[in-house]
Formats: structure tokens, C-alpha cells, sequence
């Protein structure tokens, strides 16, 4: 349902059944009650994004992304001329912002900036499904605070986040009235975000599944006989999806790893073979049917944006490299640019913070004013506490492992729920949806789990969180209160803005105020002070150097190749893309056939190893003169 009918169609409705005057205007007040609080999370989310959207920054993030905009801007190809790390369509998003905002970092971010900005009542929208404008709202608000404001880069997990979201609100929209239109958005939203990164098919798995389940819950109201032969389609199915969390991530799959990420796909996949053997169903060939229509407009939506994307490599006979690039090269980050994520062993305390928080939502779900001020009293002390060190680190630790027990706690309420047969099924469709896409969508934190990937997920999670609690409000089994669940999502959107922000890299006590980085290529971004001496020197050395048009900067230091306006004589942004004896052959023929003079050597490098001595030989018998700037050292020939 859109945002204006959602505010629309409650008075539009009252109109046509000609209700009392004083009926019409309770409603009128809610649609204007709607806008308010949209109006008021919208407003909030602005102005609390724009004062931190310029603030702090990983250099080599910046770097990687102007880098890459810059090359295809100059006509080159992602995969097939430069090693792109990404899928390449954010590349060509960030060529249209220096086109629209000039060839600067921030251009990059202003673009990020827009996409939130839509993000924010498309957000709201979807909360609406589930809840009371105040619940959304408050739920919008702590979304809001546990995402981009704390890194405003404009990286491509964010892009998987909002397009994850504008497909789930079209796949909601579907189940209104059945209009294929809505599928196609919801396919041509997932074909967007897998063009941005690859991980967005992950949202393209989970959504595939929840169309199985509406599937399913459709076909139980056509009862005829039980038929074996589907049922074999939905263990493929199933099975296909637990195949493919074992394959991705088997080359680390501990139990972090196993709890995280692979348990909630198959709490999915279970679930709908629970729902597929639990009740007969009608012939196999009319559900096959069935479902074929709205998989294929799902998947024409899908394939719109891949097909002009791909296209330019079946032009050129490139599309090997686009293969090899989106296949064969992301292996390496198993290697060299990998986070496992935290132990279990927080688990028991976890638990016992999620008790609490559970008693807090009953507190204040009760109709006793002393109840209720008991326990937004205590959720208050609570908040004060996150202040000392073992209190956030509590607090952060309850809701990253909240998310390990979400789903499989979700799927069991849920089969709970249709087994009373006292739900309405397309609730539990719409319930089931969030859930689905969660437990594939938190894949984006494999295999980097830093707290920054939690923060591309948890606006999914807060909204699973929401569509279970609220879960049967219509008939009264809620189960929490609309006083609760404000409550509650208040104090997250507390802790995100007062706790978390300050200890995030684009947050306030990392940077301070921060300093203007101040080149001309960097706009106004602000990050420490330590690294705007270092970058301003760095690049003005480069200038001073060489009058070349090409430097060689690495490993991993693609922005100073972007900050001092040089291009690169190689393909690589990361080296550990390309690293070994051939490379660095490759790489002192390319720094000779393209009269390099400088080379700005990262002693400290984030992800790929250390040139090794033979090749730091041969690039010191090329460049005798040296100094040594901070991380860097600078190396050229007169």
C-alpha cells in the first residue's frame, strides 16, 4: 500500500460507508496523525544524517569507489579493464554524481543522502503494515539511528538495504490485490541491488521463498488430496537454498559463523516443508501453475536491469571477465579481508538482557498507570547505564545476538499460530516476509562480521522484530502493547544516537569536530585531524614530484590516486586481488611504459600484504630519492 493511501483511504473509506459525522473525523484526525509522524521521522532523519553525511572516513573505501567512478567516467568497463571490486553498477551510479556535483568525495555521499531520504517513508510504509503510526514511527526513528549516520560513505551495502526495502514494500503491496505490477517493482528493486553488489541476491533468495510460501498458505484453501510431486519441488527448493548458505560459506563455517548465518536460512527452508507436508493440497501441475505467474514477474523485474547491465560485456566478448570478476575474485576476500563474527559465548548474558527487556514490554503492556511507570522508569535507569562501558557493551551485544535467535524463534510462533488455524493466512504471509529476507539478507556481514556490516542488516532485524510482536493485533494477540513497542523502540533509537554514534568512524567522539581533509578533490569532507596533515602533505609532495599524469599508490591506497588527480597504470585498486611474482612484473612494466616518476608506498596497508623485499628492490633502483610521510613513503626520479 502507498504512503498517500495509507493516510487516504481510511477517510475515503468512511465516505462510502457513510459513517457519523464524528466517526469521520476520528479518521481524518488519524490520516492527519499519520502524516505528522511521518512528517516528523522524515525531518529527523535529514537533519540528523546531513550533520554527520561529511564526517570521517576509511580512506581506502573513499579511494575504491572514486577510483573506480573515475575510470569508467573516462569510458572503461568494470571487471574488463580495472578490477572492480564491487558488481560495477555503483561505479556508473558515482560517474552520474561527479557528472551532476563535480569529481569530488562528497558528490558521492550526496547521492548516498538521496537514496536515504527516500528510504526513510518507504521505511515508514512498511512499518504502517504492522503497526500504529506511533509504533512506526518510533520504529523508523531507531532504524534511523543504528544505520547510515553512523558511516555515511556511500558504500554499496547501504544501496542493498534500500532497495531490500523498496522490494519488500512492492512484494506487500502485491498481496493487496494480486496486481503483477507490483512484482515486477519488487524484481526490478533486487535487480538494482545485485548490480550495485552481488550480495543482493541474497534478498532475491529470500524473497523467492516467501512467494513460496504465499504459494502455499493459497493452495491450503483448495484441499483436494495430497500430491508427492510438489512436495518434492518444495524440498528442491529448500534444499537448493540450504545448498547454496553451505557452499558460500563453507571455507569458514564455524559455529559463529554456523549460528549467524547459516541457521536462519534453514529455519526458513524447514518451515516450508513443515507447511507443505502438514495438509493436502491440490494436483501438483495447477500449483506449479500457480505459482509460475507471479515467480515470472518477479523475475522480470529481475532481469530488466541485469540485462542492460550485462549487455555491454556480451558486446565486447568481455563477459568472462565479468564472470571471473564477480566469481573468482571475491574468493580472495576470504583470505585477505575477513572478520569473523562474535563468539557465542555473550549468548547467557544475552538471554538474560532479552529477559528483562521482554519484562519490560509486559510492564509496560499493562493497563495499570503504575506499571507503566514503573517500567518506562526502570527502561530509563537502563538507558543512563549504557553509559559505563559493560552497559553498552551489554546492551550492543543483546541486540547483535538477538538477531541469532529472531528467526528460528519466528518460524516457531509462526507455525504455532497456523496450527490454531486462528490467523488470518495472508497476515502470516506478510509476517513470514521480513523473516525470510532477514535470515538471507544478514549474509551482507559474511564474511567481514565488523559492527558496521550489523549496521547494513539492522533495520531488518527491528523490523522482523516488529512484524512477530505485532503479529495478530487485529484479533488482540498481540504480543506486546502499542505503549511497549513505542517504549522499546524509542530507547534503541536513544541508545543508537547517544552510545553507538560516538564510537562509530563517522560519529562524533571518533573525529571530534573533525578537520577538512582540504584538497580540492574532497569537497567538505571533515575526518581527524592526523589525517588531514598527512593527506594534504602526501598529495601536495605527489604534485611537487612528478610531472607525470600516472603514479603507481599501494597497496590498497586508491585515494590518493583520485585526491591528486593521477591515474593508475594497473588494473588493481586492492592488491590482493592481484598479487604474486607475474603481477609484480607486470607492475614495474606498466610503471615503465607509462614513465611513472613517482610511487607512494603504503607501509601499513588494511588488507593486502607488504610489498616484498625483491620488489621493493626493484622500485628503489627506479626511484633513489625518498621521504617518508606518515603510513606512506614517497619514492620518485628526477
Amino acid at each position: 500500500m502507498s504512503l498517500r493511501q495509507l493516510v487516504e483511504e481510511p477517510v475515503a473509506t468512511a465516505g462510502s460507508a457513510r459513517l457519523s459525522p464524528t466517526s469521520r473525523l476520528r479518521l481524518t484526525i488519524a490520516a492527519r496523525w499519520d502524516l505528522v509522524v511521518l512528517l516528523v521521522v522524515s525531518v529527523f532523519g535529514v537533519a540528523y544524517e546531513s550533520y554527520f553525511l561529511f564526517r570521517g572516513w576509511f580512506p581506502w573505501d573513499e579511494g575504491a569507489l572514486s577510483e573506480s567512478a573515475s575510470r569508467v567516467l573516462a569510458g572503461q568497463l568494470p571487471h574488463r579493464d580495472f578490477a572492480e571490486i564491487y558488481t560495477g553498477g555503483l561505479s556508473y551510479l558515482h560517474a552520474f554524481a561527479f557528472l551532476l556535483f563535480g569529481e569530488k568525495l562528497a558528490s558521492m555521499r550526496i547521492v548516498l543522502f538521496a537514496f536515504f531520504a527516500v528510504w526513510i517513508p518507504v521505511l515508514y510504509a512498511v512499518g504502517r503494515r504492522f503497526a500504529s503510526p506511533a509504533v512506526a514511527g518510533a520504529f523508523v526513528a531507531a532504524c534511523i539511528a543504528w544505520s547510515v549516520p553512523n558511516y555515511s560513505a556511500s558504500m554499496p551495502s547501504w544501496y542493498n538495504l534500500f532497495f531490500a526495502t523498496f522490494a519488500l514494500a512492492c512484494l506487500l503491496r502485491y498481496f493487496d490485490k494480486r496486481r503483477a505490477r507490483w512484482l515486477v517493482a519488487a524484481g526490478l528493486a533486487c535487480g538494482l541491488s545485485v548490480i550495485v553488489k552481488s550480495t543482493g541476491i541474497y534478498a532475491v533468495v529470500g524473497l523467492f521463498l516467501v512467494l513460496l510460501f504465499d504459494e502455499q498458505v493459497h493452495a491450503e484453501g483448495k484441499t483436494v488430496e495430497r500430491r508427492q510431486s510438489y512436495l518434492a519441488f518444495v524440498l528442491v527448493c529448500a534444499g537448493a537454498a540450504v545448498a547454496f548458505l553451505a557452499v558460500l560459506l563453507h571455507r569458514r563455517l564455524g559455529a559463529s559463523e554456523a549460528a549467524n548465518f547459516l541457521v536462519p536460512g534453514t529455519c526458513i527452508a524447514a518451515f516450508l516443508i513443515w507447511n507443505e507436508v502438514r495438509v493436502r493440497h491440490v494436483r501438483a501441475s495447477a500449483r506449479l501453475h500457480s505459482l509460475l505467474g507471479p515467480i515470472g514477474s518477479f523475475v522480470l523485474g529481475l532481469a530488466l536491469p541485469l540485462g542492460v547491465f550485462v549487455a555491454p560485456y556480451m558486446v565486447s566478448n568481455s563477459l568472462g571477465s565479468l564472470l571471473d570478476g564477480l566469481i573468482t575474485e571475491p574468493s580472495m576476500r576470504l583470505q585477505f579481508a575477513a572478520a569473523s563474527p562474535p563468539t557465542l559465548s555473550s549468548i547467557p548474558i544475552t538471554i538474560l538482557v532479552l529477559i528483562a527487556f521482554v519484562g519490560l514490554g509486559y510492564a509496560l503492556s499493562r493497563n495499570k498507570l503504575g506499571e507503566r511507570l514503573a517500567g518506562a522508569g526502570l527502561l530509563a535507569i537502563w538507558c543512563v547505564l549504557t553509559g559505563t562501558s559493560y552497559g553498552y557493551q551489554a546492551t550492543w551485544a543483546a541486540v547483535r545476538d538477538a538477531s541469532i535467535f529472531l528467526v528460528p524463534i519466528g518460524v516457531v510462533l509462526l507455525a504455532a499460530a497456523i496450527r490454531k488455524r486462528g490467523s488470518d493466512p495472508i497476515e502470516n504471509v506478510r509476517t513470514f516476509a521480513p523473516l525470510a529476507l532477514f535470515a538471507f539478507a544478514t549474509l551482507i556481514q559474511f564474511p567481514f562480521s565488523t559492527p558496521i556490516y550489523f549496521c547494513y542488516v539492522v533495520p531488518l532485524v527491528f523490523l522482523a522484530a516488529l512484524a512477530l510482536t505485532t503479529s495478530g493485533r487485529e484479533t488482540g494477540r498481540a504480543a506486546l502493547s502499542t505503549t511497549a513497542l513505542v517504549g522499546l523502540f524509542l530507547f534503541l533509537a536513544a541508545f543508537g544516537v547517544i552510545r553507538m554514534n560516538p564510537v562509530f568512524f563517522g560519529g562524533r567522539a571518533t573525529i571530534g569536530e573533525g578537520a577538512p581533509l582540504g584538497l580540492a578533490r574532497s569537497g567538505p569532507l571533515r575526518v581527524s585531524p592526523s589525517d588531514s596533515r598527512l593527506y594534504q602533505r602526501v598529495v601536495a609532495r605527489i604534485r611537487e614530484a612528478g610531472t607525470s599524469r600516472y603514479i603507481y599508490a599501494g597497496p590498497d591506497a586508491p585515494e590518493l590516486y583520485f585526491l591528486a588527480d593521477r591515474q593508475n597504470p594497473t588494473r588493481t585498486v586492492f592488491e590482493f586481488f592481484e598479487r604474486g611474482p607475474r603481477q609484480d612484473g607486470e607492475l614495474l612494466r606498466a610503471l615503465d611504459q607509462h614513465a611513472v616518476s613517482v610511487v607512494a608506498l603504503n607501509l601499513r596497508p588494511a588488507f593486502s600484504p607488504r610489498l616484498d623485499s625483491r620488489l621493493m628492490g626493484a622500485l628503489a633502483a627506479r626511484y633513489p630519492h625518498h621521504e617518508r610521510i606518515g603510513r606512506f613513503e614517497l619514492r620518485w626520479r628526477t
